[in-house]
């Protein structure tokens, strides 16, 4: 069965409409400093653990020491989303 619409009562604030908004590249989040993903940054920044090996559960693994990218942490990358309301 479908579900019961809701309905809003009067003067309440919605949403109107909701936009997503990606960098285009990776190369240009890195230029750009990592933008709102930390991981994002140059392979000699320290946050990705290029200056020396890294410990998270993963490290145990050889093939994952080296640094964080090396297990996708900077998979998804900045994300900017917009929500517009009615008001």
């Amino acid at each position: 069965r479908e579900p019961t619409p809701v309905k809003p009562a009067p003067g309440t604030v919605t949403i109107k409409e909701v936009r997503g908004y990606v960098v285009g590249s990776k190369a240009a989040e890195e230029k750009a400093g990592g933008l709102a993903d930390c991981h994002a940054q140059s392979e000699d920044h320290w946050i990705t653990g290029a200056r020396r090996p890294i410990a998270t559960p993963i490290s145990v693994y050889t093939k994952y020491k080296t640094n964080r990218k090396s297990w996708g942490i900077d998979a998804i990358g900045t994300m900017i989303v917009e929500i517009e309301l009615s008001n």
